[in-house]
């Protein structure tokens, strides 16, 4: 797995275990009550840290959350469960998830008026990676796989972003399924876009110019926004 893909998943998983108790609590913004939620459970401890104990059923529940929200299929959901590996590797993160949380609480890190309000942008946007990415996942099963000429159309259009987003560098036969994923999933986006187009018609929607200031033609600053799957679509099949 590269580099950047791991910091992406440790910081997606630091915000996952601060923000679903946050938002559980109407924006709070104690450390403490984003590990308070996995002590709540059936099931033989699995963990222990201080006062602090994580029971089995929690922990299973807080594995398979991760990796749904890290785009893991079912079947590896279902084997990682039962792997122990994956269980010790999982257990090794909690603990030093819950140590830094509590460490951060010590120091007042998340009471501050910046902190608080990186994590309400951070809680909105994960929300919406979360749904949208169950809606392209639904969308993705009424598209029918592609033909291998389309597939491989798809591929050489957009080798450089797939290899450099996916590394998935050749098509072949071991890659061409993850090829076939993608390119159901580039179509999915459209429907979304489409929703999110329909959704913008029938509401009432005002911006204030005179404060956001004329757009002008230059690229967005500082957003961070990742390419999307529709930006990697082949021409011509729209």
């Amino acid at each position: 797995m590269k580099i950047r893909n791991i910091m992406s998943i440790v910081f997606i998983s630091i915000l996952f275990v601060f923000i679903v108790s946050c938002d559980k609590k109407g924006g709070s913004s104690s450390a403490s009550d984003s590990i308070s939620y996995l002590t709540v459970g059936e099931g033989e401890w699995v963990i222990k840290i201080d006062d602090t104990q994580i029971p089995s059923d929690s922990f299973d529940k807080d594995l398979k959350a991760f990796m749904k929200l890290n785009g893991q299929p079912e079947e590896q959901i279902a084997l990682a469960i039962n792997d122990n590996n994956t269980k010790q590797a999982y257990a090794e993160k909690i603990i030093s998830d819950i140590l830094l949380l509590q460490k951060a609480e010590e120091d007042m890190f998340f009471e501050s008026e910046e902190s608080k309000a990186i994590m309400n942008a951070a809680l909105r946007n994960l929300k919406i990676q979360y749904y949208t990415q169950q809606l392209m996942a639904e969308a993705s099963k009424n598209i029918p796989d592609p033909t291998e000429a389309q597939a491989r159309a798809f591929f050489d259009q957009a080798k450089a972003q797939i290899a450099q987003a996916y590394g998935i560098t050749e098509f072949t036969t071991q890659t061409r399924p993850g090829i076939n994923q993608l390119y159901k999933m580039a179509f999915a986006e459209q429907s979304i876009q489409r929703q999110i187009v329909d959704l913008k018609d029938r509401a009432v929607v005002e911006r204030n110019n005179e404060i956001l200031g004329s757009p002008s033609l230059m690229p967005q600053q500082g957003l961070g926004q990742q390419q999307t799957q529709q930006e990697i679509l082949p021409r011509g099949n729209n």
